[in-house]
């Protein structure tokens, strides 16, 4: 009779940190970005007068609107990845005391073999 979890947590914590560093890196690139681009536009509604000013400025409200939405959701899909892989590692380490209390109470039990 195997241990009972004898295969360990799916999970690659590589490719999560990798994620996480790539979504947190686009949210901060997106946050610089956007500094200059809202003072810039500002600057150019300071004395834009027209219709197209007028279109402009609603859709520079938006736009800013998005661009903090999409950083917030880049955020929290960083947050998902990390809280993942937290429990994925947690899980892990509560099968291995698992198997490793299995083992104590099965000391003539082949160990991490299956059984055929």
């Amino acid at each position: 009779m195997p241990p009972p979890y004898p295969d360990p947590v799916q999970f690659d914590h590589a490719l999560a940190a990798e994620a996480i560093a790539t979504l947190r890196a686009a949210a901060g690139q997106l946050r610089s970005l956007m500094g200059d681009d809202v003072q810039n536009g500002s600057r150019a509604l300071a004395n834009w007068k027209g219709p197209h000013a007028d279109h402009f400025r609603t859709d520079f409200g938006t736009m800013q609107t998005g661009a903090q939405q999409l950083i917030g959701d880049l955020l929290t899909w960083a947050q998902s990845i990390d809280d993942a892989s937290t429990a994925a590692a947690e899980l892990q380490g509560k099968h291995d005391a698992a198997n490793q209390q299995w083992r104590q109470d099965h000391p003539t039990a082949p160990h991490g073999r299956r059984a055929e």
